[in-house]
């Protein structure tokens, strides 16, 4: 007969994917996966041979409903487009668990619970409510700095992640600050290749592409998370810009100092504020984009209770669909609240200066 030993080591590794499933059957199955269905749709079109971005006057451009990826991941999203409605859905959010999951072992987070909690973070669920590509930009970005040596693969996967959201543009600062010239020109290559298939094969140029963008960032900034927002309700529209940009300014100086002051310290925290100044710049901040930001304390290696921390705030933030406000707080609240996170995520990452031994300094004296 089993031990009881036995018995509870099983039930530990069971229970806690059995609440997982249960959260996901409460939370995201009844709900319509808005972006999954937009590059479904997106990928259908591929595959008939139509355009599928919407015109610029096109009320689906600003109501969520609209196509606004470069053209190669409607190509991309084509032979999913070609299944079942329903087994896509299945297929894509099992995969979206799988990369978060995978994304975790990878940075070295192992433990069950460690999992589990990231899987539950708010920003997590919300990314599987609308079938976001959130999930495989976090495995991309953590298979960017694990492989950091590995040019080629580091490359592909940052030209994958920036060439599907071209928002996150400044993690390809991190390798040219960190001198990985090799990874610079593979990189280069990939994200190339990538834009000449979109712009050299897709119905639509590269100016009209960034007009488009600026005109969704115009209707959608007045939603979601962004600083941009909430300077916006005190300053200007073209002063709340300005002070977005000395902010991802700010942030990325002090990334490149410590890179150049420590070296290879530093280098997590400067990938950190490569990604920490693309959502400052970004005037679209969904709750969902801040799963990026688990992928530096995940490699890191932080420990179950700051991850739990981390994802606590996630949903003191700004809970998924279906569960409510847990925090009633005004939305410039929890615009603070969030960056509040982040700037501790920027200074816990930051090297602290080594312990100086005092019979070393009398020697050097």
């Amino acid at each position: 007969m089993p031990s009881k030993l036995s018995v509870r080591q099983a039930a530990g590794g069971v229970l806690p994917w059995a609440a997982m499933t249960l959260v996901c059957w409460w939370l995201v199955v009844p709900l319509r996966r808005s972006d999954l269905m937009v590059f479904l749709a997106a990928g259908n079109d591929v595959l008939h041979g139509t355009d599928p971005y919407p015109a610029l006057h096109d009320p689906a451009l600003y109501g969520g409903s609209a196509f606004v990826y470069p053209w190669w991941t409607a190509l991309a999203f084509a032979p999913l487009g070609a299944l079942p409605t329903h087994l896509a859905d299945l297929l894509w959010t099992a995969g979206s668990i799988a990369a978060v999951l995978a994304a975790c072992r990878l940075a070295g987070v192992r433990g069950t619970c460690s999992l589990l909690v990231v899987l539950l973070a708010a920003t997590t669920i919300r990314g599987l409510q609308v079938g976001s590509l959130n999930a495989l930009l976090l495995l991309g970005c953590v298979v960017a700095y694990r492989c950091r040596d590995r040019p080629w693969l580091v490359g592909t996967a940052l030209a994958l992640v920036v060439g599907a959201k071209v928002f996150l543009f400044p993690l390809l600062l991190w390798p040219l600050v960190s001198r990985r010239w090799a990874a610079v020109r593979a990189t280069a290559v990939v994200l190339g290749l990538l834009l000449a298939v979109s712009f050299g094969l897709g119905p639509i140029g590269p100016f009209h592409y960034a007009h488009m963008l600026s005109t969704l960032g115009a209707h959608e900034g007045l939603q979601g998370v962004a600083l941009h927002r909430a300077l916006a309700t005190a300053v200007p529209d073209a002063v709340a810009t300005l002070l977005c940009v000395a902010a991802a300014a700010a942030v990325l100086g002090h990334g490149t100092v410590q890179r150049l002051r420590v070296g290879e310290r530093a280098d997590l925290l400067l990938f950190a504020c490569c990604l920490v100044a693309a959502l400052l710049l970004s005037p679209i901040v969904w709750t969902h984009y801040l799963l990026l930001l688990l992928g530096p304390l995940l490699l890191a290696r932080a420990r179950l209770p700051v991850l739990a921390g981390a994802a606590a705030l996630s949903w003191l933030a700004a809970g998924p669909a279906l569960t409510g406000v847990l925090l009633p707080m005004s939305p410039v609240g929890r615009i603070a609240l969030v960056h509040a996170a982040v700037l501790a995520l920027l200074v816990a990452l930051t090297p602290r200066r080594p312990a100086v031994d005092p019979a070393r300094e009398l020697v050097a004296a």
